[in-house]
């Protein structure tokens, strides 16, 4: 087709502003463009000689006549944009363009001079002036200051890209791809503006990024679809191919400045008129018509241009031969016009009544007729249009639909038409949404369907087709997607699962909780088999079952407890409700369920249960009375140690006032309603009760329950009968400490004399002995024989009185020396000690005891020693452990002197254990049940008669071994076998 028009030839001289200007009159031809396929050459060989004759006649009146001077119009271009618009072999402006504005300018009586150029630059001319006309894209993001006309064509971007390269579904599919496209043309425009992720690389105009691509440069281009076709035809790149759909699709029309309202209408209005008289469609098929169509050559022009004139001489020549012939024929042809005049008036007759019969059809029927040219605008609509929508025809006609439909329709659904009509093929019941108002101000829903329409030689005129109102319809099924959406998005947000299955287990209905329990979508899961979603096959029996029951019973069904194991294996305890019901328009019976998840209700509960139980395990557990009241004193709460004073369960305990539960608490009722009434607890110390017909002594607290109001106080009774008597022990401590003082007193007074005592006894002794000499001496100078003086002594037992005297007071110097030992008290030392020497110096301590000696006879005691030589010294407080084997020593006696029993033995035994020295101490006395040996070395408790003792020593003596020495004392005894207790003290401190 552009065979005329070379486009290989695009680069004549610029001008110094690179642009390049040809000036053409209205009307005029140039030599390869405008009529490059020429009007003569496209007309049928019987119209040659009327045209020659009409154009004989127009070249007389030009000459006749003086036309006025015509506005001149500067129209810009892109210097590379075929076939809108480029530079032909001869540097000539060519293309669609070119010749609309010629065919426009004809009409209109103006004078235009193109100016083509880059088109970034023709963009400033037209801001600022330079240009008056811009055929370009009509896309509001020019909006600032462009006006445009009607849009006279179809234009879209393709992309472009190397063979056995990825298809494109769109413009997504290019994000992080390096494509090609025009500078500041509008698809770089659009994409710089719309962050696609694109990485842009711009050319100089669309064939140098064609040329780019097919080098192996980057991965696609972007280019108009016509100026791409071409191009690649053009530069035989044979290794490129469009991929993917339209993009961008829009108009195409004439750009005039915002100032130039008037032009813009006059464009408008010459446009009208060049579609109106078929020029526009010529201009367009011989253009755009097809791209693989050619076009005769430059010198074909030519020589039809010379055959026209020659015909045109003969037709002269030959018109007044033929006139005289042409009148003959006139009147028989005059005659043959009359009768297929009277034919015709009644063909007309015909086709007005058949017009008529289906115009009354159309109007009648519910829907209305509309047609459109090949431009896809609204050419007719029927009346039924108004009466159906309330928006009047000439608000449509003229538009394409895309251009009354709301902006907030589905783009890729008007993609999707327009390329259906493109490519002229029939559609039906396509839905779109009008942007034109009734006088309501409603936007109306239409249905449309339509057909290709084409002329008697196959050429496609447009379409035509039917149109419905279906406002109501889709408002309707809006409102009902609304309530079901509603519906649905109810039922997902409750947490419970809702489900419905008919019998035979498919799933009807399904909440979003459902679906997540089976690891889905609510989609994928109705419709499915409960079989083919749950894995676990005695579940699924079961709950099948449970639905055939309610289903075939007619009866709902209530689960306390059942147990569904979900998608990722986790235990759920559900608590289901299941009703049978009837689908709308069906008989077959189904079954809803509601299945609420208990599991963490029903762990809950029972972690509940547990605390309540571990509560009440440590209330049990405490050694203290604790009673929970109201307020007025009625039991709320009754621990076991309560239970256990008051004999009385807790079953029974529950609601009674607790003075009649426990009386020894009777008098507490104004303490808990004072605690009750000030908010704080309040205490009772050391209250005297008697318990099992022992004496005791109590503390009392009672603590006030407050939990935004009073409700209640707890009644805390402890036994504190051991504290008060280990203070009373301390006391008597005190004392024994006093009177340990008072004896190391008089164990130094006593000594004094003493020690006089046994000097004397001994100076005695030395001042008789015959073995002194200065005694011998002494005799001599007194006439006295010393002998006989010693032999009297002996006879007379005086010196053995003196011996006496003398191992009388060396034993009394002994018990004063342990007196004192015993009754020091300073800090514990603990020295490596002999044990052995202990128990020596303890059964010589007990011999000398005053009291033993009067009462228990304690020198009638045999007591055997059995000590480990092994053993070794053991590191402890000498005058401590003392004081424990003094009285165990004391116990034994007392025991077995009270019992009288026969040969009285105590035994003193000493092992070496693990870590352990063990002390022994057995007897053969009387022995203890089990009950004393429990009770023992409780502080002052004691078996014998009052004021024979005090019940301290064995307490002490547990004291020191286990508190003190950090070892064990124990008892193992049995009534009529005696007595044995253990001392175990730590080798190691």
């Amino acid at each position: 087709m552009f065979a005329d028009r070379n486009i290989d030839q695009l680069n004549p001289l610029p001008k110094p502003d690179g642009t390049l200007c040809r000036r053409f009159p209205a009307g005029g031809n140039r030599r390869g463009h405008g009529n490059s396929r020429g009007w003569l050459p496209g007309l049928p060989a019987r119209l040659l000689w009327p045209a020659g004759l009409f154009l004989l006649i127009l070249t007389t009146l030009i000459g006749a006549r003086a036309w006025p001077e015509p506005r001149t119009l500067t129209v810009g271009g892109d210097l590379h944009f075929p076939p809108y618009e480029f530079l032909d072999d001869e540097g000539q402006p060519a293309g669609l363009n070119i010749d609309l504005m010629q065919a426009i300018a004809q009409v209109m009586g103006y004078q235009v001079n193109f100016k083509l150029g880059p088109w970034s630059q023709m963009i400033d001319d037209l801001e600022t002036g330079r240009i008056d006309v811009l055929p370009m894209y009509d896309s509001a993001e020019y909006g600032q200051f462009i006006e445009f006309t009607d849009s006279y064509a179809l234009i879209y971007y393709q992309a472009f890209a190397r063979r056995n390269t990825l298809t494109l579904r769109d413009l997504t599919d290019l994000r992080d791809r390096a494509v090609i496209v025009e500078q500041d043309s509008f698809i770089h425009d659009h994409l710089r503006k719309h962050d696609y992720g694109i990485r842009l690389i711009t050319a100089a105009n669309e064939p140098e990024a064609l040329r780019l691509l097919a080098a192996g440069n980057h991965d696609y281009a972007l280019v108009s679809h016509a100026s791409g076709l071409l191009a690649v035809r053009r530069y035989q790149l044979t290794n490129l191919i469009t991929t993917g759909p339209p993009l961008l699709p829009g108009g195409y029309a004439l750009a005039v400045h915002k100032t130039q309202g008037e032009l813009r209408a006059q464009l408008n209005q010459g446009l009208a008129i060049v579609k109106a008289t078929g020029r526009f469609d010529e201009l367009y098929q011989l253009w755009l018509g097809t791209l693989s169509a050619g076009s005769p050559p430059s010198g074909a022009m030519v020589r039809y241009a010379a055959w026209a004139l020659i015909i045109l001489g003969l037709l002269t020549i030959g018109a007044l031969t033929w006139s005289g012939l042409l009148r003959r024929q006139v009147a028989q042809r005059t005659r043959e016009l009359r009768r297929e005049l009277a034919e015709r008036h009644e063909v007309e007759a015909a086709l007005r009544q058949n017009e008529e019969r289906l115009r009354d059809i159309t109007e009648a029927a519910s829907d209305w007729i509309w047609e459109m040219d090949q431009n896809f605008r609204f050419t007719y609509l029927s009346d039924r249009f108004y009466e159906l929508t309330g928006v009047a025809s000439d608000r449509v006609l003229g538009r394409c639909r895309w251009e009354i439909a709301a902006a907030d329709d589905d783009k890729l659904k008007w993609r999707r038409h327009r390329l259906t009509l493109e490519q002229h093929a029939p559609f039906r019941d396509f839905i779109y949404q009008m942007n034109i108002p009734d006088r309501q101000g409603f936007k109306h829903y239409l249905r449309i369907s339509g057909k290709p329409v084409q002329d008697a030689q196959g050429d496609f005129i447009g379409y035509r087709g039917t149109g419905a109102d279906i406002t109501a319809q889709v408002t309707a099924e809006m409102a009902l997607r609304r309530s079901e959406a509603r519906l649905r998005m109810i039922i997902d947000l409750v947490p419970h699962m809702i489900f419905a299955k008919d019998r035979d287990g498919q799933f009807l209905l399904a909440n979003r909780a459902v679906a997540e329990a089976y690891g889905t979508t609510v989609e994928e899961l109705v419709g499915q088999q409960h079989r083919t979603v749950h894995e676990v096959a005695g579940e699924v029996q079961r709950m099948l079952a449970d639905d055939l029951e309610v289903i075939d019973r007619g009866q709902a069904k209530f689960i306390a407890e059942e147990i569904f194991t979900d998608h990722q294996g986790a235990h759920r305890i559900l608590q289901t409700t299941k009703i049978p019901f009837s689908e709308p328009g069906s008989t077959e019976r189904a079954m809803l369920g509601i299945a609420v998840d208990v599991t963490e209700r029903i762990r809950a509960e029972k972690e509940l249960m547990r605390v309540r139980l571990y509560l009440k395990s440590i209330i049990d557990s405490m050694p203290s009375v604790l009673v929970g009241v109201d307020p007025e004193g009625h039991i709320t709460e009754f621990n076991t140690p309560a239970e256990q004073i008051s004999d009385i369960s807790r079953e029974a305990a529950q609601g009674r006032f607790f003075g009649d539960v426990l009386p020894q608490l009777k008098d507490q009722m104004p303490q808990v309603q004072l605690a009750i009434r000030q908010g704080r607890h309040i205490k009772t110390q050391r209250m005297t009760t008697t318990f099992q017909g022992e004496t005791h002594h109590i503390d009392v607290m009672v603590y006030p329950l407050i939990v935004n109001t009073p409700i209640g106080a707890v009644i805390r009774v402890d036994d504190v009968t051991r504290q008060v008597r280990m203070e009373n022990m301390m006391v008597q401590t005190e004392k024994m400490l006093s009177i340990g003082g008072l004896a190391a007193g008089m164990a130094h007074e006593i000594n004094n004399p003493l020690g006089i005592i046994l000097q004397n006894s001994q100076n005695i002794q030395r001042r008789l002995s015959p073995a002194l000499a200065s005694n011998q001496q002494t005799a001599a100078s007194l006439g006295i024989d010393l002998d006989q003086v010693n032999r009297y002594l002996e006879s007379r037992r005086i010196l053995q009185f003196i011996r006496d005297i003398q191992e009388a007071g060396a034993r009394a110097a002994s018990i004063i020396t342990d007196m004192l030992a015993y009754s020091r008290r300073s800090d514990l030392q603990f020295i490596p000690t002999n044990l052995s020497e202990i128990l020596d110096r303890v059964v010589r301590l007990a011999a000398s005891d005053y009291d033993l000696k009067k009462r228990y006879a304690f020198k009638n005691i045999h007591i055997e020693r059995d000590y480990d030589a092994n053993l070794g010294p053991v590191p402890c407080d000498r005058t401590e452990i003392e004081q424990v084997i003094l009285n165990l020593l004391k116990n034994a006696a007392q025991a077995m002197a009270e019992a009288a029993t026969p040969s009285p033995t105590i035994t003193l035994r000493t092992r070496r254990e693990a870590n352990y020295a063990r002390i022994e101490v057995l007897d053969n006395g009387p022995g203890m049940d089990a009950d004393v040996c429990k009770r023992v070395f409780d502080p002052f408790f004691t078996t014998k008669e009052v004021g024979q003792g005090t019940g301290l020593g064995l307490s002490v003596s547990y004291f020191i071994v286990t508190e003190q020495h950090k070892g064990r004392l124990s008892v193992a005894s049995k009534p009529g076998h005696g007595a044995c207790f253990t001392i175990r003290l730590p080798l190691q401190r």
